[in-house]
């Protein structure tokens, strides 16, 4: 046999060992998960509760838009953390409008430039607002949308982004919560950048928002008695190919959870991985954490989206948290550099413990084929055997 023969069929059983491995991972990647668990982080020199964060993918860094602190007062610092080398740095910056309850959605305007908008929210004096603002992590500045506020006066219920247009559902202004969907198209001529949507299946708030293979998913929240805030288990999700309607059929509901008597969880985190995704959790959306006003509860759980079911055994933040802010970062100072999911601040037990410790969970990268030396470069992914 001579070595170009050699080399091809050593390649073709690479290949069917290859092809082989990949058909385990659907079933193996939540088993694999269960044995990991989040990691504690260096603390934050910051500690907020009832706000978000994102990743910059011009820049590098995550983003912190300001929120509520123990004595309830609101913060509209920006504030950065570096990934790569786990520092963190005030911007120097604040918000026009320092609001909590508030979600980021990473855009990129007409000009081409990053930004994250928040859209309403609660200020600082308890009231809420229509305001729509955002933070430009290049230029390091501000801007508010003032020819397009948001259509409702109200704390966001979730916010998702898809095709660069965000995606704003449910809400909560202190007296009634909404079902209302509204769709920001930052490209649009100002003054009509907003459309409406469809309506959720059940009016609620503080949904645990995911985007998985191009569908907006709202899963759990609170709704409203009047009186009383109540966890509800509904998962719903919306085509945003075609956005006429949310399918709460087809999506399987979150599973009974906790002491009771409410059963599903609000006030939380949710990360969507796409089924084509190269990282582990491929198809998979995992909502961190449990809120279960006016408590919460130390849970978590998976969603599959090809067996279209949930799985509790997932592993458990470290310190039980509900109003924190969440990331998918994709590398990190944590396991390998690798990527993976973050979480920050958000209460424990009362307002007015709000968490310092960030944790993660560590996401691999599956190798395809790297030559023999790569370790997880998937830009680097090659069928040549050494």
């Amino acid at each position: 046999m001579n070595e170009s023969t050699r080399r091809t069929c050593h390649t073709g059983r690479a290949l069917l060992a290859l092809a082989a491995w990949i058909a385990t991972l659907g079933s193996a990647s939540t088993t694999a998960a269960t044995a990991q668990v989040w990691q504690a982080a260096t603390d934050a020199p910051f500690a907020f509760t009832r706000f978000d964060s994102e990743y910059s993918v011009d820049t590098g860094l995550v983003y912190f838009l300001g929120g509520r602190l123990f004595d309830g007062s609101t913060d509209g610092t920006i504030w950065s953390f570096n990934p790569a080398t786990g520092v963190y740095a005030n911007t120097g910056v604040a918000m026009p409008v320092p609001v909590s309850n508030y979600e980021i959605a990473r855009l990129v305007d007409g000009s081409g430039d990053e930004v994250l908008v928040t859209f309403g929210g609660r200020t600082g004096a308890g009231a809420v607002t229509a305001t729509v603002q955002g933070y430009y992590p290049v230029s390091n500045t501000t801007v508010t949308f003032a020819s397009d506020p948001y259509p409702l006066v109200t704390s966001p219920g979730g916010v998702a982004v898809v095709g660069n247009q965000a995606y704003v559902f449910g809400g909560f202004d202190v007296a009634v919560v909404t079902a209302a969907t509204n769709i920001f198209d930052i490209a649009a001529a100002a003054g009509s950048r907003w459309t409406a949507g469809p309506a959720l299946g059940l009016a609620r708030s503080y949904i645990a928002a995911a985007v998985l293979d191009g569908f907006v998913y709202a899963i759990g929240g609170a709704s409203w008695d009047g009186a009383a805030l109540h966890a509800v288990s509904i998962a719903e999700r919306l085509d945003t190919a075609s956005p006429v309607a949310w399918d709460d059929a087809g999506v399987a509901d979150m599973p009974p959870v906790g002491p009771g008597p409410d059963f599903g969880c609000d006030e939380v985190k949710a990360f969507g991985i796409d089924t084509a995704s190269p990282l582990s959790l491929a198809g998979k959306i995992v909502v961190a954490g449990c809120g279960q006003w006016p408590n919460e509860i130390a849970q978590s759980m998976i969603y599959d989206l090809a067996l279209n079911s949930w799985d509790t055994s997932f592993p458990v933040l470290n310190l039980t948290r509900r109003n924190h802010a969440g990331a998918l970062v994709p590398t990190g100072s944590g396991s390998g550099g690798n990527p993976g999911m973050w979480v920050w601040g958000g209460r424990q037990l009362a307002d007015t413990t709000v968490l310092a410790t960030p944790e993660y969970f560590d996401l691999q990268v599956l190798l395809i084929f790297a030559d023999g030396f790569e370790t997880g470069n998937t830009t680097a992914w090659s069928t040549t055997v050494p």
